[in-house]
C-alpha cells in the first residue's frame, strides 16, 4: 500500500521519503511513517511525503468528527514536514436529519468532515496539485409527514458528499418514490419532498465543502468540514498545476 522511496541523487541522511501509492481510509501519518521504516521513528529532519496521483483518501466512517482523511500530530514537532499531493483528499459527509415525529427524532443534519488534521506543533509545507476537500453537510429534516397503511412518510435530509458519503434521513422507506437519497462522494443527496404536494420538504444534502440545507421552517443542516484545519504549527498550502482546494479552511 505504502512504499519508502528514495532517490540515489538524494541523501536519506537529510530527508526520509515517503509515498502513499494506494487508495485508503484514516490514515495516522505518523504511526504509517514508523511501520515503514521497521518500527523506528526516523532520525531525519525532513520528511517528504508524496500522495500519487489516483489515490483516494477518505476517513474511516463518519460517526466522529474526529475520523480525518489524514491525521498529523505532534510527532512531528521537532520534523520539516513537506507533503505532495498529486491524489485526493475528502473529509466524510454528514448524514440528513430525520423527522420521526417522536417516534425516534433526529432532525439535524450531522456535520461534514475534516480531510487533513495539523496538529503538529511543527513546521508542514503542502505542495497541491490534486484536491483536498472537506465534507458537505447532511441536510435538515423537516415536519411533512403522511400515513398509510403500510408507512408513516417523513421529509428527510439528504446525505452529504464526502468519503464515505453520509446517508439520507431515513423516516421515509429509502427507495420509495418519497425518500431522500444519499450523499456520493462529489455530489450531496436530494431532501424528500413531504406529501402530500410538496408539503414542508426536508433540506438537500450539502456537496464537498458545502454545509446542508436547512429549510424553512425544519430543522438546521449539518455545517461543512474543512478541508484541512490547523490546530497547532505553521503550515502553508500552495495550489499548482489542477490543485484544488474545496470548502473553508480553518
Amino acid at each position: 500500500m505504502f512504499a519508502h522511496i528514495i532517490s540515489g541523487a538524494e541523501s536519506a541522511a537529510n530527508v526520509y521519503y515517503y509515498t502513499i501509492s494506494a487508495s485508503a481510509n484514516g490514515i495516522d501519518l505518523w504511526a504509517d511513517i514508523v511501520a515503514d521504516n521497521g518500527g523506528v521513528a526516523p532520525s531525519q529532519s525532513t520528511i517528504e511525503v508524496t500522495i500519487n496521483s489516483g489515490v483516494e483518501i477518505g476517513a474511516v466512517d463518519n460517526t466522529s468528527g474526529t475520523n480525518y482523511a489524514i491525521d498529523i500530530d505532534s510527532n512531528f514537532a521537532s520534523k520539516t514536514l513537506k507533503i505532495f499531493n498529486n491524489g485526493y483528499i475528502s473529509g466524510f459527509g454528514g448524514d440528513g436529519g430525520e423527522w420521526d415525529d417522536g417516534i425516534t427524532n433526529n432532525p439535524i443534519g450531522k456535520n461534514g468532515g475534516c480531510g487533513i488534521n495539523f496538529d503538529s506543533g511543527g513546521t508542514v509545507t503542502v505542495e497541491n496539485t490534486g484536491t483536498i476537500a472537506g465534507g458537505g453537510g447532511g441536510g435538515g429534516g423537516n415536519t411533512g409527514t403522511f400515513s398509510d397503511s403500510s408507512f408513516d412518510y417523513y421529509a428527510d435530509g439528504g446525505g452529504g458528499a464526502g468519503i464515505p458519503a453520509g446517508s439520507a434521513g431515513g423516516g421515509y422507506p429509502l427507495g420509495s418514490s418519497f425518500g431522500a437519497s444519499n450523499g456520493t462522494k462529489t455530489q450531496g443527496g436530494l431532501r424528500s419532498l413531504g406529501v402530500p404536494d410538496n408539503a414542508d420538504p426536508g433540506g438537500n444534502g450539502g456537496n464537498l465543502g458545502v454545509a446542508g440545507v436547512s429549510p424553512v421552517g425544519g430543522s438546521n443542516g449539518g455545517n461543512a468540514g474543512p478541508p484541512y484545519q490547523v490546530i497547532s504549527g505553521t503550515v502553508t498550502v500552495t495550489n499548482s498545476g489542477s490543485g484544488t482546494v474545496i470548502g473553508n479552511p480553518i
